[in-house]
């Protein structure tokens, strides 16, 4: 099984990438060590301080991610910030500022690979869209607890769904997760599978020149 370690302190973030890969074939270690993370709004330039510093540091192949949430009648927030708006205001604190305006919001990944064999961190990206539910609707206990990553689960209504994604069954979600766009840890692994057979396959047998026949 191909390796590669994943710089987060998040271990819940760190089972969900880890099973994901695992399922591809891909064995994920955790890097659990603390990296200065940039006050920035940037997911991508967040996750690309993260993998390089953490390259430094091991010299083996490394992923790091982030990710945000982004509300289009507010200008993208709270972005990256999520989770500290959430801490200080709530889900009705972040509800009541979308109140009469348009609920159109969306989840935005990103994985960053960085094995110091190219020039820059390659990235890796996907989206979920949807909209804001009114209030906050269904749990997040029970079967699907494990795919929890945030509780804006109770009001983040998947595109082409009525239910938020707290209301799911736990057969629901997994046929929503399959359908919608292939996922930032998906493309990941193909890639990073690809890349390893090639490192592995012998070179090529050189030919030797040819030789006319003499008449």
């Amino acid at each position: 099984m191909q390796k590669v370690y994943f710089a987060t302190t998040n271990k819940g973030r760190f089972n969900q990438v880890k099973r994901a890969l695992s399922e591809q074939g891909i064995e994920v270690v955790q890097a659990n060590f603390a990296i200065a993370e940039p006050a920035i709004q940037d997911i991508r330039e967040i996750a690309r301080q993260k993998v390089v510093a953490a390259y430094k540091k091991l010299k083996k192949p490394c992923i790091a991610q982030d990710s945000g949430f982004f509300i289009e009648a507010l200008g993208g927030y709270p972005g990256s910030l999520v989770h500290r708006e959430l801490k200080k205001i709530g889900i009705q604190g972040i509800l009541a500022k979308v109140k009469g305006k348009s609920r159109k919001c969306e989840f935005r990944h990103v994985l960053v690979y960085y094995d110091g064999s190219s020039p820059k961190p390659i990235f890796f990206e996907s989206r979920s869209e949807g909209e804001l539910a009114t209030e906050p609707r269904g749990n997040i206990e029970g079967l699907k607890k494990r795919f929890v990553t945030s509780e804006l689960w109770l009001v983040f209504k998947p595109k082409g769904l009525n239910k938020t994604l707290a209301e799911l069954t736990l057969e629901e979600y997994l046929k929503w997760r399959t359908t919608r766009d292939r996922s930032h840890s998906s493309k990941f692994a193909k890639f990073f599978l690809r890349r390893q057979t090639a490192q592995k396959a012998p070179p090529a047998r050189k030919r030797p020149p040819f030789k006319a026949r003499r008449k």
